[in-house]
């Protein structure tokens, strides 16, 4: 890295970067990615390592036999390859919220779990306008929580049907 910062680059490609880093190093290494696509430089990145992929990349390339086969940004991935990809938990206090929520744009199920808690299954990360919901009834919220899809889970949907094989990740 000390290279692509001291010589401008525009590029920088990463082939399994944190390979052999320990859990401190590996924090700061992804964060010095984080800072180098803040300073506009495009950084490819080659990866076993999903949850760090997911964590640093804008988009993903999951490859087989040396051809892509699914491309994008994790959220849409997620929408494509799982169906709807974010559950978002709700406690609020208020009349009429499940209602509310269920009249938001991608909201797909809502289900009461208990007196003033509420999980969403939406196509997208709906916190801000579950917010608004709950404050539009003279609501109070309590908790706003969501379960973001992994890239793990987008790749073993993605893969299990298939024949094993040299599969690599990259983005």
């Amino acid at each position: 890295l000390a290279e692509i910062i001291m010589k401008r680059a525009e590029i920088a490609i990463l082939d399994e970067p944190t390979s052999g880093l320990d859990p401190q190093a590996t924090l700061e290494f992804l964060g010095l990615i984080e800072e180098l696509k803040a300073e506009g430089i495009t950084v490819l990145l080659s990866s076993h390592m999903l949850d760090q992929v997911q964590r640093v990349c804008d988009r993903v390339a999951l490859f087989r036999a040396g051809r892509i086969v699914l491309m994008g940004a994790v959220p849409e991935l997620a929408v494509k390859v799982l169906g709807a990809s974010f559950v978002v938990e709700v406690e609020a206090e208020g009349p009429g919220i499940a209602r509310r929520l269920a009249l938001i744009p991608g909201v797909t199920e809502v289900e009461t779990l208990a007196d003033n808690r509420f999980r969403m299954t939406a196509e997208r990360d709906v916190r801000p306008d579950a917010a608004r919901a709950v404050v539009a009834v003279d609501g109070a919220l309590r908790k706003l929580s969501v379960d973001e899809p992994s890239l793990e889970a987008i790749y073993a949907h993605c893969f299990q049907a298939q024949p094993t094989g040299d599969v690599r990740h990259a983005a």
